[in-house]
């Protein structure tokens, strides 16, 4: 009874084994031809200019371009303090200039950033007018933005000039369109 009982024992161990010996030979002999296989594709489709799959499977992240999200964040603090005055364009034709003398600053004259510095601009924006020599009815912002909104700011006002003239160009076209349609 021992002996048969011993030898179930031995056969069962035997198999065990014998199975996993199997699964992994079995196993490796898979790896290996998938290999390669994704080898010989891989390089055709990279002669190809065709991306493998685990290339178009890979999240592909830009880096942020931070003049945009600085440009996006002015532009943001701008609508809500300084277009009521300055226009929604920064022309300054917002809804308060028309009460305002001398009128707010036209921030598409291209002269004007040919006369100002950065240094300059941020303490107009942080002081207010009074404290620099300008208009004394633009207020200090300093206490109520903080100076990387100060900054933002300043980079979106910089994209004023070019925002205008592409707006001045559609109008154009705009016009000519019309004008063919007319005629």
């Amino acid at each position: 009874m021992r002996s048969s009982r011993s030898t179930i024992a031995e056969n069962k161990m035997i198999c065990r084994e014998s199975c996993f010996v199997t699964i992994v030979v079995g196993l490796t002999a898979t790896l290996m031809i998938s290999l390669s296989g994704c080898g010989a594709n891989r390089n055709d489709q990279e002669a190809n200019g065709v991306p493998s799959a685990i290339e178009q499977l890979a999240v592909h992240r830009k880096q942020p371009d931070r003049l945009v999200e600085s440009q996006t964040r002015g532009h943001l603090v701008y609508e809500h303090y300084c277009q009521i005055c300055h226009g929604p364009e920064g022309q300054g034709n917002g809804f308060n200039s028309a009460m305002l003398t001398p009128p707010p600053r036209n921030f598409a004259d291209e002269a004007f950033w040919k006369q100002i510095d950065q240094a300059e601009l941020q303490k107009v924006i942080a002081l207010g007018g009074k404290a620099t020599g300008k208009s004394v009815l633009m207020p200090p912002w300093g206490r109520t933005i903080n100076e990387s909104q100060i900054q933002d700011v300043i980079s979106f006002l910089r994209t004023v000039p070019q925002r205008a003239k592409q707006a001045a160009a559609a109008a154009e076209a705009k016009a000519e369109e019309n004008k063919a349609d007319d005629g």
